[in-house]
């Protein structure tokens, strides 16, 4: 019984004491466009006029094809950190552009799974000078 006791106590305090932005929270496109703002030492995550949410590493996701739309923007000094994990958003009937970045910060798109992205007439999938993408192997 004392092992057990030993044990619990051990898994508790090791929960309590794991950094709450190293857990990425997951975000669904099905459910609204999702904003990413990366200003100063913070990033906050914000959907479909929700209020925005500190996350430092949102995992972007959906379930099939979406309309629905990424904006990041990064602020001067700051760095925008996404990953888009089997993601498909297709805004080719809409007009508007998929993912859209802009900001004088710099830019991380990581890209697990298979992503699928066509955005409206006019617009690139996605552009940004500052734009930096790697897959979860860490190609780049």
């Amino acid at each position: 019984m004392k092992k057990i006791m030993t044990r619990l106590l051990s898994l508790v305090l090791l929960g309590a004491f794991i950094p709450s932005f190293v857990l990425a929270d997951r975000w669904y496109l099905d459910t609204g466009d999702i904003i990413v703002e990366a200003k100063d030492n913070t990033q906050t995550v914000s959907q479909d006029g929700g209020a925005p949410t500190v996350d430092h590493n949102p995992i972007i996701t959906n379930n099939g094809k979406t309309e629905n739309t990424v904006i990041i923007n990064a602020e001067a000094n700051a760095t925008a950190n996404v990953t888009l994990e089997n993601v498909n958003i297709d805004t080719s009937t809409t007009g508007r552009a998929a993912i859209t970045t802009f900001g004088e910060g710099d830019v991380n798109i990581e890209l697990n799974g298979t992503n699928t992205v066509q955005s409206g007439a006019y617009h690139g999938r996605c552009g940004k000078d500052q734009l930096r993408h790697s897959d979860h192997y860490g190609r780049k």
